[in-house]
């Protein structure tokens, strides 16, 4: 601080100046006006100008105050330095709002307006209430609505203890202690004081359950990643093997498998088809395996695939018990396979084979076998082109051979297979029995002739 009082005004003070007096003596009529610097330091009283009359000593870096009128003195301000705070040696009264942004340093404050502090504050000396109260060794200064007082901090009433990383819990309605539930700054443990995961649960019959009190509403489980490549897993594992079995969505194939014993068993591509022992399905059920399909539950199980006009029925699903059967059923037909019965055009099959309706069988040479499980009987066998083509020949009996042959022109032959007329018996008789049978035989003019023999051997010709 420098206190200047100058005649002639001084333009250029030093800055190391701390008094600038000016010498005004008249000699001959003349004013000297020369002017001194003196420091501070130099003396410990002066005098400023010889017509203000004030006077008084001082200290080094204290404030001046004026203890009369005409008198300066130290005041209880002291700047160290220049640039550097103040410090109060008695009591500060601040009567107006304060914004204090530094530190301060006070035996005595006193702020009857708002203060706001940014800084810091200490106090060497008592604090007082709204009331004037230094208050007692332990109390706390509470707001009473209007100012603030002393008051004495019953202190809480919670007691109980816990353990370091342990979220507490209430035991009691004032007591608390250590819960299951531990937190070491990175994962949560539930039941473990040694989490490896987010959330790490470990307990006897560990279960976990989301239950939706809004009736009708939504429950959602969400797994979800970063990216679109990665994929999302939920793992299965045990003592033997921390991820036996696994359910994995793909993402980057929209795919969706599940893992048993560490091996796929069955995926969803993102089209819809399925695979079960196998990874590419190739429609909406792809089975690859042995024993690919079984169905087992008591009566009336079975599969049915139905498109609205096709059914394919395949089990016991008929309505009777053990009535294991196939159907096949369209609008145009019917295939059923019931027991060992099956049935064509009908549901109700009487025989091994039961056919209602017409029968094609299709090759180069077709036939037919007709077998006996009895021992020492012939097998039979009905074609079509047994000897060339068109030829309809029943084929078997007890030497073999071409026994009855009916050519595409309408020859018939028996024992032949080249019958020469409309019937040709090759290698025995024809024989026609009954007293009121015989040949009958048509004239040039139509007239119809049955040739009989009598008892004598004779023959009679009789018009029909």
């Amino acid at each position: 601080m420098a206190i200047v009082y100058s005649y002639p005004k001084v333009t250029s003070p030093l800055a190391t100046d701390v008094l600038v007096l000016t010498d005004t003596t008249v000699t001959a009529g003349k004013r000297k006006n020369k002017t001194k610097s003196i420091a501070m330091s130099d003396v410990a009283t002066y005098v400023i100008d010889s017509k203000s009359g004030i006077t008084g000593t001082g200290t080094i870096n204290k404030f001046p105050i004026f203890t009369a009128a005409t008198v300066i003195g130290d005041s209880i301000i002291t700047q160290a330095a220049l640039g550097q705070g103040i410090t109060v040696g008695g009591n500060l009264d601040v009567t107006n709002d304060t914004n204090l942004q530094g530190s301060l340093l006070a035996d005595s404050l006193e702020v009857t307006n708002d203060s706001v502090f940014t800084g810091s504050a200490r106090f060497n000396s008592t604090i007082k209430d709204t009331s004037g109260g230094v208050g007692t060794n332990g109390q706390v200064l509470t707001s009473t609505g209007t100012g603030v007082a002393w008051t004495t901090d019953a202190g809480g009433s919670v007691t109980g203890t816990g353990t370091t990383n342990y979220i507490a819990k209430w035991n009691t309605s004032s007591s608390i202690q250590d819960s299951i539930i531990f937190d070491n700054g990175t994962n949560v443990g539930i039941g473990t004081n040694s989490p490896n995961f987010l959330l790490d649960v470990e307990a006897q019959g560990a279960d976990m359950r989301v239950f939706n009190l809004t009736s009708d509403a939504n429950t959602d489980v969400y797994i979800r990643t970063t990216g679109t490549a990665a994929s999302s897993r939920i793992l299965f594992g045990d003592s033997a093997d921390p991820d036996v079995g696994n359910i994995i969505y793909r993402h980057n194939s929209n795919s969706l498998a599940f893992a048993t014993n560490n091996s796929e068993k069955m995926r969803i591509t993102s089209d819809g088809n399925t695979g079960i022992g196998t990874t590419t399905p190739q429609a909406k059920l792809h089975v690859n395996g042995q024993t690919a399909f079984l169905v087992t539950d008591g009566n009336e199980t079975g599969l049915e695939i139905n498109n609205g006009s096709y059914i394919y029925k395949i089990g016991d699903i008929s309505g009777g018990e053990n009535q294991a059967y196939m159907q096949i059923d369209s609008a145009a037909s019917k295939a059923f396979f019931l027991n060992s019965n099956v049935g064509i055009g009908t549901t109700s099959p009487s025989q091994k084979l039961h056919v209602e309706g017409n029968v094609l069988i299709n090759g180069a040479a077709p036939y037919v076998s007709i077998k006996t499980t009895q021992t020492g009987t012939p097998d039979w066998k009905i074609y079509n082109s047994y000897n060339s083509v068109g030829d309809f020949a029943i084929v078997g009996g007890s030497s073999g051979g071409n026994k009855f042959n009916i050519q595409p022109n309408g020859n018939v032959g028996i024992g032949t297979t080249s019958p020469a007329s409309k019937l040709t018996v090759t290698g025995g008789d024809a024989e026609v029995t009954g007293s009121d049978k015989g040949l009958i035989l048509e004239s040039p003019n139509g007239t119809r002739y049955r040739i009989q023999v009598d008892n004598s051997g004779n023959l009679t010709t009789t018009a029909v």
